[in-house]
């Protein structure tokens, strides 16, 4: 509508000259006729002998048609003048007409080369996506591959290994486990006597107090700001390494056993609460372990002094074995209180499946190797069903690996697995139901519950943790 607009507002400049110079045609016209005219009377009153009226009278019509003449060249000049400012106007719109057809053309091109690069752009973008797709999934069938053929070789001598005979002590009040995880914590609980040997000139040092004190503030603040996202759980990761990398000798080995006992306090006040924040503890630690080939064995020394059943091993309450009930509290783990006696079992059930889901998070991490980490918990899945009694302690610990690695699980061990399963269901639940321990009852309905349906097909809902969470999203 605009451009029609500006054709009609040149076309009435082009069109109002033409018709004042029609007009001034006309004109011109009209005055030679009267000069004609005029002429003609003056010659007819010369040749007849007119009065001198007459002859006045031809004279003013003379003088008539000589202004007549003059008025007619003036329009002329005016014409020609209006002639020339027409064509200048005609040859300055043209001027722009061809500009703006020009720049419209050049606007068009750009808009379609534009157009053409983006396409060119996205396209290039969407064969790059899917070829990435493409490869990533390749890789991953082929570590499913891998992973699945490594798990099937496992898994038989893992089962064959761990099938031993509870280890037969003469001592009353033994633990009922398997040898070999009695030896694995003996192993263990000397890397951790070594090292506490190791910090001890700096934890005792008194001038060092200050730097002592800075270095486990800081170390607590880190471990308190985790939370479950992949953002944070990154930058916590990247701060511990900065600051453990930094340290070496007896601070580096105070730093680390601070570290894995501020990590078991979450256990207690976090994790028991909200049991899918033991992916965030275990995502934020084993990043580290390539770099600090101790921290997971120690942090794993002090999961077993905490917690027997991450071992695991069960201590049966018996006259014989214990004369009081006190020594088996205290060889099972439980805490004593401030105003005397011992911590009630459900209070001690909830500390063992928080220590034990963190357990279960460590070993089905994603940045652990199979042997350090899922090869660990179908080895602890197959000491614990062969070597250690269906008991209220167990089937908590049992409940709580399945819940956070049995699905990791199942994706490496496949039948494998899935056979392990049914033993649950087929044997250790009975022989639980069976113990007549009302207190049991739960913790085995969960279980069952939990093969029947199938809940190891599916990964935990808080295993796949968000990028941000939303307060950050907010502050963006």
């Amino acid at each position: 509508m605009l451009a029609r607009g500006a054709s009609l507002d040149r076309w009435a400049l082009f069109s109002q000259p033409l018709v004042r110079q029609e007009h001034a045609t006309c004109r011109q016209r009209q005055l030679e006729e009267e000069l004609a005219e005029a002429e003609a009377a003056e010659v007819s009153a010369v040749e007849w002998g007119c009065s001198e009226a007459a002859a006045a009278r031809a004279a003013v019509a003379a003088a008539d048609a000589a202004a007549a003449r003059a008025d007619a060249v003036a329009l002329e000049a005016r014409l020609a003048a209006v002639e020339c400012l027409a064509r200048e106007r005609g040859a300055l719109v043209a001027g722009m007409l061809q500009t703006e057809e020009r720049e419209r053309q050049q606007a068009a091109a750009a808009k379609s080369a534009a157009a053409a690069a983006v396409r060119a752009a996205s396209e290039a973008a969407a064969r790059a996506a899917a070829e990435r797709s493409a490869a990533e999934k390749r890789a991953a069938e082929a570590a499913a591959a891998e992973a699945k053929s490594l798990a099937d070789k496992q898994a038989a001598a893992s089962l064959q290994a761990a099938a031993e005979p509870p280890a037969r002590v003469s001592t009353r009040g033994a633990p009922r486990a398997s040898s070999s995880a009695l030896a694995q914590e003996k192993e263990l609980a000397a890397l951790l006597a070594a090292t506490r040997a190791q910090a001890a000139p700096f934890r005792l040092d008194e001038p060092s107090k200050p730097h002592r004190r800075a270095l486990e503030k800081r170390i607590v603040l880190i471990v308190q700001q985790i939370s479950a996202t992949r953002q944070q759980i990154c930058r916590k990761a990247a701060d511990l390494h900065t600051l453990l990398a930094s340290l070496s000798g007896p601070v580096a080995a105070h730093a680390q056993l601070w570290l894995c006992e501020k990590l078991l306090s979450q256990c207690e006040c976090q994790v028991a609460r909200l049991h899918g924040f033991a992916y965030a503890l275990a995502d934020v630690v084993t990043p580290l372990a390539p770099h600090l080939p101790s921290l997971l064995p120690l942090l794993t020394a002090h999961l077993h002094e905490a917690c027997c059943l991450s071992v695991p091993k069960v201590y049966l309450f018996s006259r014989e074995a214990y004369p009081s009930e006190e020594g088996y509290l205290k060889a099972m783990g439980y805490q004593r209180l401030s105003e005397g006696g011992f911590e009630p079992t459900d209070a001690y059930l909830g500390r063992t499946a928080a220590f034990m889901l963190l357990y279960a998070a460590l070993m089905q991490a994603d940045a652990l190797p199979a042997e350090q980490g899922l090869h660990c918990a179908w080895a602890y899945l197959a000491r614990l069903l062969n070597a250690c009694p269906p008991c209220r302690e167990s089937a908590t610990a049992l409940e709580a690996l399945l819940e956070l690695a049995g699905w990791r699980l199942h994706c490496a061990y496949g039948r494998q697995f899935a056979k392990l399963l049914h033993l649950v269901h087929s044997d250790f639940l009975p022989r639980l139901e069976a113990g007549g321990d009302a207190e049991a009852r739960p913790v085995a309905t969960r279980l069952r519950a939990y093969v029947e349906a199938g809940e190891h097909l599916r990964a935990h809902p808080k295993r796949n943790m968000p990028q941000t969470d939303v307060s950050t999203e907010l502050k963006v």
